[in-house]
């Protein structure tokens, strides 16, 4: 058996003032039939900060950002869930509950997301003062909620794994995240690994 260690840095997954999703999907799908073949995989991710400036941008940097927020967040949602069951309660026809999606329905999946993300294309209206700690917090959410619906679609599940600075200076937090780590591969788990922006 293998471990694998995947980084996907910004600059791999960056599509204008937002993320490549197709490029994000299709790692997630080359993942999965690694996973299939019985290896271990840890994915390293950016992104986060990168996307929540996007989301924040999307009523510029004052007031009225969180209703725009909560909309995009509810319009994914509803695109998510009507490219995975195509209108229906239940699983597609063929396919039961945690089964991997076939390839049109993850074609679907990806082309649903790329709609709902894809609405705003100007410039990031937010000021470079704003720093990435706000961004972070609004991102990892909403990028960690793209992985987890993505490799559902595939048959993974994901885990998310933030550290901070101080964690690599500490031994104990060090030893922990060893542990879990190994814990959630064992597992057949995805870690998905990303620093914690929002607090250094």
């Amino acid at each position: 058996m293998t471990r694998l260690v995947i980084k996907l840095g910004s600059s791999s997954i960056a599509s204008g003032n937002g993320l490549a999703l197709d490029v994000i999907a299709g790692l997630v799908n080359q993942i999965a039939a690694v996973q299939r073949d019985g290896h271990e995989v840890l994915l390293v991710t950016s992104g986060a900060a990168r996307l929540g400036r996007r989301l924040l941008a999307f009523e510029g940097p004052t007031a009225g950002a969180a209703p725009a927020l909560r909309a995009l967040i509810e319009s994914v949602r509803s695109s998510m869930d009507a490219a995975l069951t195509s209108g229906a309660s239940a699983p597609p026809a063929g396919r039961a509950a945690g089964e991997a999606a076939a390839p049109g329905e993850y074609d679907r999946l990806v082309s649903s997301l790329n709609s709902a993300l894809g609405r705003y294309d100007g410039p990031d209206l937010l000021p470079p003062a704003v720093g990435t700690a706000l961004p972070a917090s609004v991102g990892q959410p909403a990028l960690m909620a793209l992985y987890r619906q993505l490799a559902a679609a595939v048959g993974v599940e994901v885990c998310q794994i933030l550290v901070s600075k101080s964690d690599l200076d500490s031994a104990r937090a060090m030893g922990d995240l060893g542990r879990l780590l190994r814990t959630a591969v064992g597992r057949g788990l995805l870690p998905i690994i990303n620093g914690n922006d929002a607090v250094r």
